[in-house]
């Protein structure tokens, strides 16, 4: 097997709530039916499609039950934005560095 070196990090990390702003977008629900659904304050959701709120197990499976779909879906994407988060906030000092010797 060939073995790449590539040093990539990302520059952005998509948050969990923005797909399912655009989810909910999709199937025309309101954050009010989507917060009825999830049998969450609104104030939560609001949060959540706003991306200032991590998605964690209960909003995972509540997002499961009003929507149908699979709770380890939201789970795997919150873990994979908190990841590309922290190799943003790795590389940064590098990135930095890079642009003051440019």
């Amino acid at each position: 097997m060939v073995e790449l070196d590539i040093d990539y990090t990302p520059d952005h990390a998509l948050h969990p709530g923005k797909v399912l702003r655009e989810e909910i977008e999709a199937r025309g629900i309101s954050p009010t039916a989507l917060a009825a659904a999830m049998n969450q304050p609104r104030e939560t959701v609001d949060a959540l499609l706003a991306e200032r709120h991590p998605i964690n197990d209960d909003l995972a499976k509540a997002i499961q039950d009003a929507l149908g779909l699979n709770a380890q879906t939201w789970i795997n994407l919150q873990e994979l934005h908190d990841h590309i988060l922290a190799l943003m906030a790795a590389d940064q000092p590098a990135a930095q560095m890079q642009a003051e010797a440019d």
